[in-house]
């Protein structure tokens, strides 16, 4: 091995392995939590404004490079009350919000804790 390889920055964990697994829902962890904080202060916002915000939150959670399309959709989700899911198990950790199936009234009750409104049925719309 040469100097340079031992030296280096160290790589991150290969997707699809135990450690590579946790590292990936670390990050949808973080991302989920500042999509759903987003939401909470953006509703009724301007999208433009809120894409700078996404993107400058998100770097300063070392998330960097997300696809234009993901951060205009996460955006204009906000801006409309509603927290854009990135992955089910994220946003339940997150939030306490139920997965799938969960019950629409505890549902109903978590988002009204997180966004300060009710719920629409059973999504997390607000």
């Amino acid at each position: 091995m040469t100097e340079a390889a031992q030296t280096g920055p160290p790589t991150e964990p290969a997707p699809g392995t135990p450690a590579g697994d946790a590292a990936r829902h670390e990050i949808d962890r973080e991302i989920q939590a500042v999509i759903v904080e987003l939401a909470r202060t953006g509703s009724g916002r301007p999208v433009g404004d809120l894409v700078p915000q996404l993107e400058a939150t998100l770097a300063q959670r070392g998330i960097t490079d997300q696809p234009r399309s993901w951060l205009d959709v996460v955006a204009r989700e906000a801006s409309a009350g509603r927290i854009y899911v990135q992955t089910n198990e994220a946003l339940s950790e997150v939030t306490d919000l139920p997965v799938r199936g969960g019950d629409p009234e505890r549902a109903a009750e978590v988002v009204k804790a997180v966004t300060g409104d009710t719920a629409q049925g059973q999504g997390v719309e607000r």
